[in-house]
């Protein structure tokens, strides 16, 4: 997974790669920590399901230019839409 500012790479409901020119969007908590969204939808999903993909399902990272985390998610509905979060703590940031 990867993230930037013109839209994300990310996973499909099929679990080949996908890239999105979706919306991006960084919001930054209290703590410090970010989290990176992207939103995107004609995202292949034949499952006939919604699905969702993080680390411990892939054992993938996400990357931005914050470097790589494991703390992330992407949900793929049965229409296509999709959204991928990305959590960077403020030790990396």
């Amino acid at each position: 997974m990867h993230i930037s500012p013109d839209g994300c790479g990310i996973l499909d409901g099929n679990v080949d790669s996908f890239i999105a020119n979706g919306s991006t969007k960084g919001v930054q908590a209290p703590d410090g920590s970010w989290m990176l969204f992207c939103k995107a939808s004609g995202v292949p999903n034949d499952t006939g399901g919604s699905v969702i993909w993080n680390y411990g399902n892939t054992g993938l990272t996400c990357g931005s230019e914050f470097g790589a985390t494991a703390d992330w998610q992407i949900t793929v509905s049965k229409s296509g839409r999709a959204t991928l979060s990305c959590r960077f703590d403020a030790t990396v940031v």
